[in-house]
């Protein structure tokens, strides 16, 4: 239904209001949940730009990641939320995920990965995380690597995570 709401322009002043109106919500999970169909069906109205922007300066890295997804649907927000993604993916924020449930960390770089050849710039660091302590780390990091770049990044993968075996 939200997607015939974005093919159909007549209609998609209202879900943009209701859509704001959801951006906006103080239940934490509602917002969450809408941020997240806003991110899989990859076509955020541009309209909401400004409130997907909003939620990118959140100390919750859940939903700043959520928000990046979102806006790398919108012609022109590539780049910004691709830094976002970039600076959730660090090393820093990665080093104990078990320990700290830093499952934003996790969550960026799985993100990277889906938005293919246009996070090309994410490779130096994805490749830095094949050497994380972390096994989830360095399996998602590998997975993304594959995404980005079919043929050199699933060779880096591959024998990055032979020394590990």
């Amino acid at each position: 239904a939200v997607v015939q709401y974005l093919e159909d322009g007549s209609k998609c002043d209202g879900l943009v209001h209701a859509a704001s109106e959801a951006l906006s919500d103080t239940a934490d999970d509602a917002r969450k949940a809408f941020l997240s169909i806003l991110a899989e069906i990859d076509a955020a109205p541009a309209a909401l730009t400004g409130a997907l922007r909003s939620h990118l300066r959140t100390g919750d890295d859940e939903t700043r990641v959520l928000a990046a997804r979102a806006l790398l649907g919108i012609e022109g927000q590539r780049d910004t939320a691709m830094a976002v993604l970039l600076e959730l993916a660090t090393a820093e924020k990665t080093a104990d995920v078990a320990a700290t449930g830093a499952i934003g960390a996790i969550r960026a770089i799985d993100a990277l990965g889906e938005a293919g050849t246009a996070a090309g710039a994410a490779t130096s660091l994805l490749e830095r995380l094949l050497g994380a302590a972390e096994p989830a780390v360095r399996a998602r990091a590998a997975l993304a690597l594959a995404r980005i770049d079919p043929d050199a990044g699933m060779k880096t993968a591959v024998q990055a995570l032979f020394v590990w075996l």
